[in-house]
């Protein structure tokens, strides 16, 4: 059984997925669906009704912004620079990175500056392990890209 947070659904205490209910405090419930408002593509892995990952992105011209939940006690925020090709599921570098509890890492990402804004990080590193979600845990995958309304409002808030 799972609920819907906006567009982001997660499964219900009792299920084996990493991703549980329960484990949603009011103020991450809150930052998943700025999240989600924000214009952010969702891809479930594992299935919609028990993700064993989410990963969340959201599309810049040169770099995407995203966070790897696989479970809410340690989340993984970055903003990946577009190089050729970029795997949403392990990527390389990253230019920002945020590893730590669901409310700080989702706070820090809906924070981070435009990326035309002269203090946006631009350094590339390697990214962290926790970005990676295995091809066998990856299987099915679904995609919810954000509704017409959404999609661009990421960059019209921050641009502001």
């Amino acid at each position: 059984m799972s609920t819907e947070t906006g567009d982001l659904r997660v499964a219900s205490a009792g299920s084996d997925a990493q991703i549980t209910e329960d484990e949603l405090s009011p103020l991450v419930r809150r930052l998943l669906v700025d999240v989600v408002n924000d214009g952010f593509t969702l891809r479930y892995c594992g299935g919609v009704v028990e993700p064993s990952a989410i990963v969340c992105t959201y599309d810049w011209d040169d770099y995407v912004d995203m966070v790897t939940l696989r479970g809410f006690q340690h989340v993984t925020a970055a903003r990946v620079p577009k190089r050729e090709k970029i795997d949403l599921f392990a990527p390389e570098q990253v230019v920002w990175v945020y590893q730590g509890r669901a409310d700080r890492a989702l706070l820090a990402l809906l924070n981070l500056v435009h990326p035309d804004h002269p203090d946006a990080p631009r350094t590339a590193v390697p990214a962290p392990r926790s970005l990676h979600v295995p091809p066998v845990e990856q299987r099915p995958v679904t995609v919810r890209p954000p509704s017409w309304r959404k999609a661009g409002v990421r960059a019209a808030r921050l641009a502001s």
